[in-house]
């Protein structure tokens, strides 16, 4: 299993469970720990629910803060490949999984309507867990574009071949991957579970619209992927 820590240059809002990406906090530097749980969230906001978003955070955030929970940066998104189109991605992490269930045992048990409250706020509300392995950091430059890469496998062999081939050809178009998770687990109705998810680093929009333009490698071994744009540029 590999997983990569990601160092995003941002301020978290350490008071809200979610936090933005500010243009303006380029040289903060954001880092995830190893055995910390890394959630990877997928969100679109219903207009008009800034009210009820302020009363879910201000129920929640009391419980998930004595589980170590961090926010980390969010990007708004936008869709290259796929039919998954979110309009954001949050990262947040939590002192451990044992501590990450606790505290969502806790909220279950004693927050009225939790998951229906959720449902009031998100029109799309899915994540992926991962178990961080590794303290490894990356820095995101915001003059750089960075791409949000999410593939399945197929249930025969050759998936780890194909990785290992998409990896080489982004190098080869001039490309970085800085982060990778794999080995991830989705919440009971929350289900958005790839196979492998990578954020590649590119010099331009331009460089990536070249390899994207070009990619022709093998994807008999792949049964779906999704794939966006993250913008660093600005707050979501």
């Amino acid at each position: 299993m590999k997983t990569l820590l990601l160092t995003i240059t941002a301020v978290a809002l350490a008071t809200l469970p979610f936090a933005d990406l500010s243009a303006d906090d380029a040289d903060v530097t954001l880092t995830v720990e190893k055995g910390e749980a890394l959630d990877v969230l997928f969100l679109t906001t219903k207009p008009d629910t800034q009210e009820k978003l302020g009363d879910y955070f201000a129920t929640v955030s009391p419980i998930v803060k004595k589980a170590g929970y961090t926010p980390k940066p969010g990007f708004a998104l936008s869709a290259t490949r796929g039919n998954y189109d979110p309009s954001r991605v949050v990262f947040a992490s939590w002192r451990s999984p044992e501590d990450r269930a606790e505290a969502m045992a806790a909220i279950d048990a004693n927050v009225e309507n939790f998951h229906e409250r959720r449902r009031e706020i998100w029109s799309s509300f899915n994540m992926t867990v991962y178990t961080m392995e590794n303290d490894v950091a990356v820095a995101m430059d915001a003059d750089k574009t960075y791409v949000m890469t999410a593939y399945w496998r197929t249930d025969g062999d050759g998936f780890d071949a194909f990785t290992k081939s998409w990896r080489k050809s982004a190098g080869r178009a001039g490309g970085t991957v800085v982060l990778e998770l794999e080995d991830g687990w989705s919440p009971f109705g929350y289900r958005y579970d790839p196979d492998y998810l990578a954020i590649t680093e590119w010099k331009s929009d331009k460089a990536f619209e070249t390899f994207h333009a070009g990619l022709g490698i093998d994807t008999a071994a792949v049964s779906h992927v999704d794939e966006w744009v993250l913008d660093v540029k600005a707050k979501n």
